[in-house]
């Protein structure tokens, strides 16, 4: 039997993990992962970027359980989720709400670059749930003041990459390929488009392994708009005002390309 506290890593930690990770766009620590863009009327907005910590921490202590238990054992799954809930939460606050220095994450490469130097100004990390509400949201802001702005963050994430002795897309021996993201407003139309640059090549004991890691984990994308979506050119969900429209895609899938992750969002005219 698995001794809980060999599992537990204190929340805090994986908190700065999972944000190092949110920071260089790879998530092997962080099964879920969040996008969520808030636009305003005259092109500005916020970018959100971030994973529950406790959903990863569970998924990962899940994972290491299945991992060291005999082929003929019975886990009951709803206590192991128990047990690893309390350990998690044994030492934590009922509520947090705490601001990471996301700058000591970054290699000095970046942190210099006069490219980046107004994004690395305006990225703020940070910590934010509660024990009630169950999750423990771990990730990274930044406002933008234009279309522009929010595309060259991508660009900053792509060399991020770079900086961390992550050439490209690889992940440890797996080819996860190379895109390019670009976000696109014109008066009615928003839209995302991710361009692959270099596919990715990943076979079937490689994508056994991500899910051993990931497990189902999704890639979610919540855009909030400044009028109601008139139409959508993807797979989503929309609220009930048709001011906010999610996209919701499997991890895995979205990570090499498997999955068709653009979209467009025609809003009502002004």
């Amino acid at each position: 039997m698995i001794q809980m506290k060999k599992l537990g890593i204190h929340l805090f930690e994986a908190g700065k993990i999972c944000l190092m990770f949110v920071l260089l766009y790879l998530t092997t620590s962080c099964d879920n992962m969040v996008e969520e863009i808030t636009l305003k009327e005259d092109g500005s907005g916020t970018y959100n970027m971030y994973t529950d910590a406790i959903t990863s921490q569970r998924t990962m202590a899940k994972q290491m359980a299945m991992m060291f238990t005999e082929e003929d054992s019975y886990i009951n799954i709803d206590s192991l989720d128990e047990a690893i809930d309390q350990r998690i939460w044994a030492n934590m606050p009922e509520v947090v709400d705490s601001v990471m220095d996301i700058q000591k994450e970054m290699p000095d490469s970046i942190k210099n670059d006069p490219r980046f130097a107004d994004l690395v100004a305006g990225m703020q990390g940070y910590m934010r749930g509660s024990k009630k509400e169950g999750v423990m949201n771990t990730g990274m802001e930044m406002d933008f003041k234009d279309i522009k702005t929010l595309n060259r963050f991508d660009e900053f994430l792509q060399e991020s990459s770079k900086g961390s002795g992550k050439a490209g897309g690889q992940m440890g021996d797996m080819e996860m390929g190379d895109t390019k993201t670009e976000f696109s407003l014109s008066d009615n139309s928003f839209s995302k488009q991710i361009i692959r640059l270099k596919e990715a090549d990943v076979n079937e004991e490689d994508r056994k392994m991500m899910e051993m890691m990931m497990g189902a984990g999704k890639f979610t994308t919540i855009v909030h708009l400044p009028r109601a979506a008139k139409s959508v050119k993807q797979d989503h969900e929309l609220s009930d005002d048709k001011k906010t429209v999610t996209f919701e895609y499997n991890m895995i899938d979205y990570m090499i390309g498997e999955v068709d992750a653009n979209w467009e969002i025609e809003m009502e005219d002004k």
